[in-house]
């Protein structure tokens, strides 16, 4: 892990994804019902992660190939 990752944002990430995990394998029928939650959460600090790659661009463009090139192998 890098020293500028969030360990708490890395949490929160954990903790929504084992929401969506219980939700689509009904391992715990009362916790089942927060993958709704789980995965509006994910959403959320995807966002706020993303946010500063997004203000460091100058265009759509160049944030587009900043970030194709860093997904593809």
């Amino acid at each position: 892990m890098t020293a500028d990752r969030d360990q708490g944002i890395d949490f929160l990430r954990g903790f929504s994804i084992l929401g969506v995990l219980c939700y689509h394998y009904m391992l715990f029928s009362p916790a089942s019902s927060y993958g709704l939650y789980g995965v509006l959460l994910f959403f959320v600090i995807s966002g706020y992660c993303m946010s500063p790659s997004v203000s460091d661009c100058e265009n759509v463009q160049q944030f587009l190939v900043k970030r194709v090139c860093r997904l593809l192998p």
